[in-house]
């Protein structure tokens, strides 16, 4: 080492310290748990190769795939621990241009490359993970969404959370796709360190994989489906890691994502995908200095942001067939379009076809799309409000929807803003700025007390009312302009009228109320307008108002205003309208002083009109309905000058909604009806002008009943030319009309609340010109037209409407949305044309080919937005297309008929289905699998020179879903070429005895006839076609007729049809109704041919109190019947429902329909039994009737050995023998009835008792005086000198009222249900019933019976099983309850009883019975009883039981009873108690009694038991008595020469215990005795033991 070597190793010393504690500074500011989950060390940085793969395809089907590829440099420099800054660079994009001969993907560089490498680098993206869990990124402001997702994606890749001890365990983890439960497995360790590691998701699993709904058709029918088509989607993600062993960073990543579409998968593997890779190798990891990091501004998370995407559009050729799937790709492209990209295509697209660019922009859904059709002049009312109507508008449509309206200021616009308010408020319940201006800007039009142009201030305020309630939420300012206008006599009586109607959503408040009292009770006002104000009051008025009204209407002036209100407020006082109830109580409380004017004549004066009915119906909500109308006459004439008609709905406990309201109202009628109907007016003497020209053209009795009815006479002049009349006519009436002040008139039209709009008549003086000026040049119309058709004419009209359109998207690994749409688009249309030539005679050329088209078009693949995309498509396409071409000649009642034969095959059924790969630039078919691919073609003749064809292609193969590959089907007709055209030639000839109308068709040298007759008298059609080359002679037959009488309108129809001059078909219907209110429908159906009829008959009755429905079918064919008829009943008793169904078939005539002889099928069937069981065994000399002998002989011997002495063994034996002996088959027949019926009812029986329950309520029968509410209510003085509005301080009267004490709830009785059926056939029937509920009548009583019976030819299935049970409660305070039941069958017999009756009182006493039998056909019989009876015998309580029970099988027999006693003296005290039991059996007998009592403090307790007869006795005592308790027990038994004896004395007491034990044992000559004896005391224990054994002498 030379002289520098100290130096440089002193200065490597120094830079490595420094360095130590530069990153123990570092360290000292991170979080600790940071520190120890992070995998990359900071003052380092990470350069990562990374490349991005997304594909779109169906793998197994076609091995051709959508492919996107994203190549980038990727930095990430860690200047703090736990802190990032990730930069991107050198991005290249590329993309599928096409593939392979194998179908492989070839990729190219990306025309927008560039592009996206330079939005990739422009900026970097700082991150921090400041707890080691969730991930906060700090983006620049400026940095698009969709490059932010991108990068987003990358870093979820390299996040891997540090391993544990634990190999295996489930993480949450931050992702792309938010928080996501994931399993965590380690695969390989060095050491202690994980070196591999894998971690898989199931991305439904993860909190923000959610679909997000995109832009769809507004139109569509069918949309919605977001979240049912997302769980469709099975999502999953699999990454596998790389660590360094040392540093423990990521050295290699790759995450494979999988989006399956399990509709159109197979076994859900194979199918319609979309797959993401990613993957990261790390290429090094240089040191940087740099320690800054500034966290910005903006904080985001790591999940995945929606974003908008864009791409370019694609054009293609439109041809019928393919219409529906290209209108589906333009719609489709331009929502993907800019609002400026929009705006450049649209004048193109408009060029190329109008019709179609206007329905794609209606269904495009978009905001792009809207504001296009809005700058459309011819449209845009139309469009407006259309586009208002559509539910859930945006921002953008609003807005747009009122600029239209300040620049466009018409009715509908207006009426459009009001509608999409009303709309967006609903979403949007705040007030918005965009609400606060459209308010500003309504309250402008109604300004200067509405004194503007009458017109516009009438619309505003039409508008405002439609409205009122929203307007007045967000502006209460608007409330006092329109109070304002009312209150004001400037402008005309039609807006003060109006800005009436504008309150009617508005909330009346005490403000609205009084201006609106006043307007009503100011005599000097107009009539119409005091009405309008009463009107608006009375949908919430106050007891004051209403008592003010009432006390005003006697002295009333003005005649048609009391007359109309006095109608209306009687209206109130009867209608049954459930939301009028307490408005019928405050005008009850008003008139408690006063009495209704009486209603004058309804053709002179104004009313009010009503009609209401409230319905209530058990378990349901009471719903009610009401008609309303107001007609309002001018005083000084007699025509009505407003009129309105409204009807209102409540069901289901919601609030009344107005289903439709239609109002007129108009003035300056009578000059304009003096000109129509006037003596000299335009329809008189039209009419004597028609009665002129007909007279002499018409029978001579017509012409007399026209002059006696018009008073038309013939020595008048009249102008010959009827049409030259009528028109003078016409501008006579044009010149009076015009001469005259025109009529005012207005009518509107609302919806469930909702203004439509309204229509003046003066809006009709511009039609009437047009009609006047179209009806001068009438004459002139039918050369023209006979011009036009002679050159031809030729068009095309389709449809297109999407009506079914969902779309949403969900993120993915990259950072790029993956998004799903499924669409159906219908295109239906016709190509017509038309040429009509008239000279010597007519003839005219028909084209007509109407066609549709649906397509079903299915989209899944991945978006780079704004440069790229792949995707994978599937279209099913259905279509359907007939022509017609044809010649029509006419000459002298001779009609020719000529229709060329098809020129080319025409389809008339064809389906497909082909698999499609989107990528940027084009839409590609994707080739199908040449291996397993079938095909077929098939045709036959279907008609002269016509044959039908079917073509088929698929793909057999179990890969993949045949849903998914290239699939068609196609049904065509096909020229043969033999036959140019088809002429058929008809002649009409009118016979006066109802003559025929026949036809003649030719053919080449088929001939057809046909004849048709109609006769007028009887309306009977019948016709006849007759080809004898086809030996088709066919006829029909068809008549109505009108049955009908005084009181009942009955009709009658047949259809018959005929082959051969012999009834085929024949089909009579019937259906009648009375004014009985009922109604019936019948019809019959016959084929003779088939002996085959089916009838079917439905009966309906109906009354306000009942109802019956019946339906009675029946069907019969070869001797077979079946049969079904319902019926359903409902009146204020019960409801019932009754069936029976039935078939029955009669074998002897369906077997003679059989092609063979089926008369010995049962001899027949018995000899090959016989032949079966005489087959010999192969390799053997036995049959198998042998072996089945032999089976059974060996069985009834083991029998008789093992089962020797069990009971019934010999019955087994001999049922075995029997068999043994008879082997063989039973005879077997068929029934020559075989039937199968059915019937039953359900009947539900009201009760019309109830029970009434009170209910106490809180702070019951308080009053507002004592609860000390506000008694009056004081306004202050309201001042606003800048807009000249004052208002006085005003006080109001708050009224009193008392809180009920209680509620009373009236709840009915249990009613009784009646359940039984029936069925029927030749081996089962089966008959259940039951019957239960409340039978009360002057006591309590539930009664119940079920009862089940079935009967078979096979006894084992034979049953019968009933039982009932009843409880009752009378006035004696008597509860009793019973119940029994029975089973019986052919093994068992059983019956169970239970009874229960229980005295409450004075003497309460009780009784029960439990009783219990059963036996069976083999042998064994069981029974049991308990009997319990407790009473009160004068001061003595007695308690009994009783319990009896026998068993018996064969010679084993048991039987026992059981008692026991209680009686207790309450005076005394005493309880005394026996209980008593008895066993005796076959082997075993014994008996016990044991006897209790207590009195005065002592208890005593004895018990005697016997076994076998005395074999076994003894007796036991109990004893308690002055404190010492004494025990003693003997039990001797003898058997045979022994006997044996024991006897236990025990005594305890508080001074002293003894004890002794004495036993003793005798055999034969032997005995044993033992003595063990002892005390304890005070002294001490003292214990003695004798043991002795001697023998007797």
């Amino acid at each position: 080492m030379g002289p520098s070597g100290p130096a440089l190793l002193a200065l490597l010393l120094l830079m490595i310290t420094a360095g130590a504690r530069a990153e123990d500074e570092v360290l000292e500011n991170v979080n600790p748990s940071c520190s120890s989950t992070t995998r990359f060390k900071h003052l380092r940085k990470y350069v990562y190769n990374y490349e991005a793969e997304s594909s779109s395809g169906a793998p197994a089907s076609t091995d051709s795939r959508s492919v996107t590829k994203i190549n980038c440099k990727v930095e990430l420099e860690v200047p703090q621990l736990c802190s990032f800054i990730l930069k991107t660079s050198q991005c290249s994009l590329r993309e599928v241009y096409g593939f392979s001969p194998e179908g492989q993907a070839l990729l190219k560089k990306a025309k927008s490359s560039e592009e996206f490498s330079a939005a990739m680098a422009k900026f970097e993206l700082r991150l921090a993970i400041p707890e080691g869990k969730q991930v906060l990124l700090y983006p620049d402001k400026e940095e698009p969404k969709h490059i932010l997702n991108i990068k987003r994606g990358i870093i979820s890749a390299l996040l891997v959370p540090s391993e544990t001890e634990e190999d295996k365990q489930v993480l949450f983890l931050d992702t792309v796709y938010g928080n996501c439960s994931s399993d965590f497995t380690v695969k390989t360790r060095k050491g202690n360190v994980a070196t591999e590691i894998s971690i898989e998701r199931n991305l439904e699993k993860c909190d923000h994989f959610k679909p997000v709904s995109t832009g769809v058709s507004p139109l569509a029918l069918i949309k919605g489906l977001t979240q049912p088509l997302s769980n469709q989607i099975s999502s999953s993600q699999s990454c596998q890691y790389t660590l360094d062993p040392k540093r423990k960073h990521v050295s290699e990543a790759t995450c494979q994502e999988q989006h399956l579409f399990l509709p159109l998968s197979h076994k859900n593997k194979y199918g319609m995908m979309a797959l993401v890779t990613q993957t990261l190798k790390l290429e090094d990891t240089p040191k940087i200095n740099s320690r800054f990091f500034d966290e910005g501004t903006e904080e985001v998370g790591l999940t995945f942001e929606t974003t908008k995407s864009t791409s370019p559009p694609k054009q293609a050729e439109a041809i019928n067939a393919q219409r529906a799937k290209l209108f589906s790709k333009l719609v489709t492209e331009l929502r993907g379009l800019n609002n400026e990209a929009v705006a450049s295509l649209l004048p193109k697209l408009v060029e190329v076809s109008s019709p179609i660019t206007l329905q794609a922009l209606i269904q495009c859904g978009q905001p792009q799309c809207y504001t296009h059709i809005l700058h459309n002049p011819l449209l845009i009312d139309v469009v407006t409000y259309l586009a208002a109507l559509i539910p859930g508008p945006s921002v953008q449509r609003l807005q747009e929807i009122f600029n239209t309206a300040k620049e466009q200021q018409s009715r509908a616009t207006f009426y459009a803003l009001s509608h999409v308010i009303h709309n967006y408020h609903k979403t949007h319940p705040t007030a918005t700025q965009e609400l606060l201006d459209i308010a500003d800007y309504l309250l402008e039009q109604i300004q200067d007390d509405c004194t503007g142009n009458e017109d516009h201030t009438y619309l505003s305020l039409r508008v405002i009312g439609n409205i009122g309630g929203i307007l007045q939420k967000i502006t209460p300012r608007l409330t006092s302009s329109v109070l304002q206008c009312v209150k004001s006599t400037a402008p005309s009586l039609l807006i003060q009228k109006a800005a009436i109607q504008a309150l009617r959503k508005m909330e009346n408040k005490d403000e609205v109320r009084e201006v609106l009292l006043q307007t009503f009770l100011d005599g000097a006002a107009p009539g119409d307008k005091r009405l309008a104000a009463y009107l608006m009051l009375m949908r919430d008025p106050s007891q004051s108002d209403i008592s003010k009204i009432t006390q005003l209407l006697p002295e009333e002036q003005n005649e048609q205003v009391k007359n109309f209100v006095a109608s209306h407020i009687a209206n109130i006082l009867n209608s049954d309208e459930l939301y009028v109830q307490s408005l019928k109580e405050l005008v009850k409380e008003a008139l408690k002083d006063s009495q209704l004017p009486t209603v004058m004549d309804f053709r002179k004066f104004s009313r009010n009109y009503h009609f209401s009915k409230s319905v209530s119906l058990p378990s349901l909500t009471p719903f009610s309905a009401k008609i309303e109308g107001n007609l309002i006459f001018d005083p000084n004439n007699y025509l009505p000058k407003e009129s309105m008609l409204k009807t209102t709905l409540a069901v289901f406990g919601f609030e009344s909604a107005d289903l439709f309201e239609l109002g007129l109202e108009g003035k300056g009628f009578e000059p304009t009806l003096e000109a129509f109907f006037g003596k000299q007016g335009f329809f008189p003497d039209s009419v004597n002008k028609a009665l002129y020209w007909v007279d002499g053209k018409v029978p001579d009795r017509v012409s007399e009943v026209l002059v006696d009815h018009f008073g038309y006479t013939k020595d008048d002049k009249r102008e010959q030319d009827m049409v030259k009349g009528i028109m003078l006519n016409v501008e006579k009436l044009i010149k009076d009309l015009k001469s005259k002040e025109f009529p005012e008139a207005r009518a509107y039209f609302r919806i469930l609340g909702e203004e439509l709009g309204f229509v003046r008549l003066d809006d009709l003086q511009l039609l009437g010109r047009l009609l006047l000026n179209g009806v001068r040049t009438l004459r002139g119309i039918p050369h023209m037209v006979a011009e036009a058709l002679k050159k031809g004419s030729k068009n095309d009209l389709f449809l297109h409407y999407i009506f079914m359109d969902n779309a949403f998207e969900l993120p993915t690994g990259l950072g790029l949305p993956l998004q799903v749409s499924s669409s159906g688009v219908l295109a239906p249309g016709i190509q017509a044309g038309v040429k009509l030539e008239v000279k010597n005679k007519m003839q005219m050329e028909l084209v007509t080919k109407p066609s549709v088209s649906v397509e079903f078009v299915t989209n899944m693949g991945i978006v780079i937005p704004d440069f790229a995309r792949n995707g994978v498509q599937m279209n099913t396409n259905l279509f359907h297309e007939t022509g017609l071409e044809a010649r029509v000649g006419l000459n002298l009642g001779h009609l020719k008929f000529s229709i060329p034969a098809p020129k080319r095959p025409v389809k008339l059924f064809s389906v497909s289905n082909t698999m499609h790969l989107v990528s940027t630039i084009k839409t590609e078919l994707t080739p199908p699998l040449t291996e397993n691919r079938n095909s077929w073609s098939t045709c036959k003749p279907f008609f002269t020179g016509l044959n039908y064809c079917t073509t088929g292609t698929y793909s057999n193969t179990s890969s993949y879903s045949p849903l998914i590959g290239d699939t068609r089907y196609e049904l065509e007709l096909q020229p043969t070429g033999e036959v140019e055209q088809y002429s058929a030639s008809a002649i009409y000839n009118l016979q006066k005895e109802d003559g025929p109308r026949w036809t003649h068709w030719s053919v080449k040298q088929t001939e057809a006839t046909m004849t048709i007759k109609y006769n007028r008298q009887t309306m009977t059609l019948t016709s006849e076609t007759q080809i004898p080359d086809f030996d088709i002679d066919l006829g029909t037959v068809l008549r109505v007729s009108d049955e009908s009488a005084e009181e009942k309108t009955s009709y009658k129809l047949t259809i018959d049809i005929q082959n051969k001059k012999i009834t085929e078909v024949a089909f009579t219907g019937h259906i009648s109704y009375d004014k009985k209110e009922e109604g019936k429908i019948k019809g019959v159906l016959s084929i003779p041919r088939l002996q085959a009829e089916a009838r079917s008959e439905a009966l309906a009755q109906w009354t306000p109190t009942k109802l019956l429905l019946q339906m009675d079918s029946s069907a019969t064919a070869y001797g077979s019947t079946i049969s079904k008829k319902l019926a359903w009943r409902y009146d204020e008793e019960k409801i019932e429902f009754e069936w029976n169904t039935g078939t029955n078939v009669d074998t002897k005539k369906a077997a003679s329909s059989f092609p063979m002889d089926l008369s010995d099928y049962s001899k027949r069937l018995h000899m090959y039994a016989n032949s079966l069981l005489d087959h010999r065994v192969p390799k053997t000399d036995m049959t198998f009737r042998h072996m089945g002998s032999k089976l059974m002989v060996a069985t009834n011997t083991w029998f008789q050995k093992a089962f020797v002495h069990l009971p019934y063994a010999q019955n087994l034996q001999d049922y075995l023998k029997q068999l043994n002996q008879k082997m063989a088959l039973p005879e077997f027949h068929i029934p020559e009835n075989l039937f199968l019926n059915s019937d039953g009812r359900v009947k539900y029986t009201f009760n019309k008792n109830s029970v009434k329950i009170e209910i106490p309520l809180p702070l019951g029968g308080k009053s507002s005086e004592e609860l000390k509410m506000l008694e009056t209510v004081q306004r202050l003085v309201i001042s606003l000198p800048f807009l000249g509005f004052y208002q006085p301080p005003q006080e109001y009267q708050l009224p009193n009222f008392t809180i009920p004490k209680l509620y009373e709830l009236r709840v009915p009785h249990l009613g009784v249900l009646d359940l039984s059926t029936n069925l029927y056939s030749n081996l089962y029937n089966w008959s259940a019933s039951y019957t239960g509920g409340n039978t009360s009548t002057d006591h309590f009583s539930l009664q119940a019976r079920y009862h089940m019976k079935a009967d078979s030819a096979v006894d084992l299935l034979s049953y019968s099983v009933q039982g009932s049970g009843e409880t009752t409660y009378n006035h004696r305070n008597t509860f009793t309850l019973s119940c029994g039941g029975s089973l019986h069958h052919k093994l068992l017999d059983s019956n169970v009883k239970l009874s229960h009756v229980e005295k409450m009182g004075n003497n309460p006493a009780s009784k029960g019975l439990l009783t219990f039998d059963a036996s069976s056909a083999w042998g064994p019989q069981m029974s049991a009883s308990v009997h319990l009876d407790s009473k009160q015998k004068e001061q003595l309580y007695i308690k009994e039981v009783k319990i009896d029970g026998q068993f018996r099988v064969s010679s084993f027999y048991a039987n026992g009873a059981y008692g026991l006693s209680y009686q207790k003296d309450p005076t005394t005290g005493q309880r005394t108690g026996e209980s008593n039991l008895k066993f005796n059996s076959t082997y075993l007998q014994g008996t016990n009694q044991i006897i209790g009592r207590y009195e005065d403090g002592t208890f005593s307790l004895t018990s005697s038991s016997d076994l076998q007869d005395g074999i076994i006795k003894n007796t036991a005592s109990l004893k308690y008595e002055n404190y010492e308790l004494t025990v003693k027990s003997d039990t001797n038994g003898q058997y045979e020469d022994f006997a044996t004896s024991n006897k236990v004395d025990l005594a305890f007491s508080t001074q002293r215990a003894s004890l002794r034990s004495e036993y003793q044992a005798d055999y034969k000559s032997l005995r044993f005795f033992t003595l063990l004896s002892g005390s304890l005391n005070s002294q001490g224990l003292e214990l003695n033991a004798d043991i002795l054994g001697t023998e007797k002498n």
